[in-house]
């Protein structure tokens, strides 16, 4: 599903935090290779280093924010914002790496990119959740999720294996691989958002929309 400028449109969901990509149609069959050789990762680092002191930022302020909550009821949208574009950014990192998109990403959350993830502003944010994760107690409750997580990564992982050998003799993206490296991601999304107090919602325990 794209808009009128040819940009992935999120898809209908019950959950208010999502992820989504447009299946290439041609990938390139040359960043397969660098894939494969490893090169894209080289190739990756200054995304890697931006976005470590990205994220660093973004754990900051999730942890101002769970206390904003905690005596204000509201999450304000610009943490809100910011926390959400070190999840975007990571995503479309990943998303070229693995070969669902081809155009090296942007050092930027804004413009248009083949894939995206969002997450709805909560019109008020729960008090109860805010202490559940200033005091990590949150995190206990993501445990059984943590665990199926690690399983389906572990089979991302091998997909992810035999899917560049499959863009270069076939010259598609296989769907299976697509669905479940995107719905992995996808899954790992909701996760963060949930333990960021981007949402309030507990995530549900699927890779679909």
């Amino acid at each position: 599903m794209t808009d009128d400028t040819g940009a992935a449109r999120p898809p209908t969901s019950d959950y208010p935090a999502t992820l989504w990509a447009e299946k290439p149609e041609a990938p390139s069959r040359l960043l397969a290779v660098l894939l494969i050789l490893l090169i894209k990762l080289f190739l990756a680092i200054p995304h890697f280093v931006a976005l470590f002191f990205y994220q660093i930022a973004a754990g900051i302020m999730a942890w101002i924010g769970y206390w904003i909550v905690l005596f204000t009821g509201h999450l304000p949208a610009g943490f809100h914002d910011f926390i959400l574009g070190s999840l975007r950014w990571n995503w479309r990192l990943t998303a070229w790496i693995v070969g669902i998109a081809d155009d090296y990403p942007p050092f930027s959350v804004d413009g248009d990119y083949p894939v995206d993830a969002g997450c709805e502003l909560p019109e008020e944010g729960n008090r109860l959740l805010a202490v559940g994760r200033i005091f990590g107690i949150v995190g206990i409750l993501l445990i059984p999720h943590a665990l199926a997580l690690f399983v389906m990564n572990i089979l991302a992982f091998l997909v992810l294996l035999i899917t560049p050998w499959a863009v270069i003799f076939t010259g598609g993206y296989p769907d299976f691989s697509f669905e479940i490296l995107t719905g992995v991601t996808r899954w790992q999304h909701r996760v963060n958002c949930f333990a960021f107090g981007l949402v309030e919602q507990y995530p549900p325990f699927r890779m679909g929309h």
